[in-house]
This record gives structure tokens, sequence and C-alpha cells, in this order.
């Protein structure tokens, strides 16, 4: 689970780019990855974020 505000932001903003990249037509496996990396976020996280159970 995501630990802090900031931690949160970046989650927010790396789930926002990945949907946007995802609509383009990428695959989300490597929407998610590449945004979690540019954010230095955890891609659980952030796929957590776009597909919440």
């Amino acid at each position: 689970m995501v630990k802090n505000e900031n931690s949160v932001r970046k989650v927010i903003c790396a789930a926002s780019q990945a949907l946007t990249m995802i609509e383009e037509g990428i695959c989300i496996e490597i929407a998610v990855k590449e945004v979690s990396e540019l954010y230095q976020v955890n891609p659980k996280e952030v796929l957590e974020f776009i597909q919440p159970e």
C-alpha cells in the first residue's frame, strides 16, 4: 500500500499517464512498467490504482 502523501501523488500521476498510454493503444503491462520507472513507484501500486479489486 502507498505510504505517504508524496507517494500517493506519484502513483496518481503515474496511473494517469499509464491510462493515457493505454488509450493510445499501448498494452497495460508496458504502460505500467514505463511509468513506474519514470515516477519511481511500485508497478503493483500503479496497477492497483488502475484496476482496483
